[in-house]
C-alpha cells in the first residue's frame, strides 16, 4: 500500500510518497516548493492570489500521489495556524481539488515529529528533539524512549530571517539577536534542563548534515557539537564562493540556513549537548503512522 502527505508549512510546501510494508515506510518519492505562505500573510490573512498559489501547488501532488497510486492526506503547521481566514483556505482546497486540510496543534507536531523520528531512530532512547520549520520550531525532551514534555516556540528560519535580517546573510549583531531572542524563549521553559544530544528533525536539520558532510566534517548523522560550531565558524565570513555552496547544494534554504543555525546554536548551549543527531525520521512519517492506525482501530 501506498500512502502521501502534503506537508503545508511556512517556508516549504513538501509531498513525501510512502510505500508501507511489513509495518515500515519507505520514502519512494519526494516534491517541495518554496512558498513562504507565512511572509505572504497580510494583518492576519492569507490573499486570494496566495491560496489560489497554494491550491496550484497541492494540485500537483495530488497528481503524484495519484501516480504512484498513493492514499493522499493533508496537514498544515505553524504557516496556516496564524491566519485567520483557515476557513476560506480550507473551502478552497477542499472545493477545487476534494483533499481536506488538517490543521494540527504545535502540541501535536511536536509528537508526530517524534513518532516519526522514533520510527526511524528506535535505539535512541533518550534526549532533546528539536524540529525547526520556517514559522515554528518544535522542542521535546524525551526518555526511554517516550515523550515527557514539549513545546511548539514560534520562531523558524524563516521567521527570524524576516524579523531581524535585512540583507542577504545576517551580520554579526543580527546573528547575536537571533540567538538572543532563541536564549530568552528557551528560559522561560526550566523543563528543557539538559542532555547530552540534541536530535534535529525536518528540513534545516536535513540541510545542516548535508552541508557538513558535502564540506568534509562529517560522514555520519551523529557528530560532536564541535563539528556544528565549526561549520557555523565556517559560514561567519560569509563570501560569494560559499554562497555557491549553499546555492548548489541547498538552494532552497540558501538564506535562512545561517538565522536557522543561529537559533540551533543556542540551543546546543542552553541544553549542553555534547553531540548532535540528525534524523531522517520526522512529521511526514509519523502523520502516516498515525493515519495508518487509525485506519487499523
Amino acid at each position: 500500500m501506498n500512502y502521501a502527505v502534503t506537508d503545508i508549512g511556512s517556508n516549504t510546501v513538501k509531498c513525501e510518497v510512502f510505500s508501507y510494508t511489513d509495518g515500515k515506510l519507505l520514502s519512494i518519492d519526494f516534491s517541495s516548493e518554496q512558498l513562504g505562505l507565512i511572509s505572504r500573510i497580510k494583518s492576519g490573512v492569507l490573499p486570494y492570489e496566495d491560496i489560489s498559489l497554494l491550491c496550484e501547488t497541492v494540485s500537483k501532488y495530488k497528481a503524484l500521489a495519484e501516480k504512484h497510486n498513493a492514499k493522499l492526506y493533508c496537514f498544515a503547521t505553524e504557516s496556516l495556524r496564524r491566519v485567520s481566514n483557515f476557513d476560506e483556505v480550507k473551502k478552497a482546497v477542499s472545493n477545487r481539488l476534494g483533499l481536506e486540510i488538517d490543521l494540527i496543534s504545535g502540541k501535536d507536531e511536536a509528537i508526530l515529529s517524534f513518532e516519526g523520528f522514533q520510527a526511524q531512530s528506535p535505539e535512541i532512547e533518550c534526549g532533546i528533539m528539536a524540529d525547526m520549520g520556517g514559522g515554528s520550531t518544535e522542542i521535546l525532551k524525551f526518555d526511554n524512549g517516550r515523550p515527557i514534555r514539549s513545546n511548539s516556540f514560534r520562531f523558524g528560519c524563516l521567521s527570524l530571517r524576516s524579523e531581524y535580517v535585512k540583507a542577504r546573510f545576517p551580520t554579526e549583531d543580527e546573528k547575536q539577536w537571533i540567538i538572543n531572542r532563541v536564549h530568552n524563549e528557551l528560559n522561560i521553559h526550566s523543563w528543557i534542563g539538559k542532555s547530552n544530544r540534541l536530535c534535529l528533525i525536518g528540513g534545516t536539520g536535513s540541510a545542516v548534515a548535508k552541508m557538513a558532510i558535502e564540506l568534509g566534517f562529517t560522514d555520519i548523522p551523529e557528530f560532536k557539537k564541535e563539528t556544528f560550531f565549526e561549520l557555523f565558524d565556517y559560514f561567519n565570513d560569509i563570501n560569494n564562493e560559499k554562497t555557491e555552496l549553499l546555492e548548489k547544494h541547498i538552494p532552497a534554504r540558501v538564506e535562512t540556513i545561517l538565522p536557522g543555525m543561529c537559533a540551533y546554536k543556542e540551543i546546543i548551549d542552553h541544553i549542553g549537548a555534547e553531540t548532535v543527531y540528525i534524523s531522517s525520521g520526522g512529521i511526514r512519517g509519523g502523520y502516516i503512522y498515525r493515519m495508518i492506525n487509525e485506519e487499523n482501530e
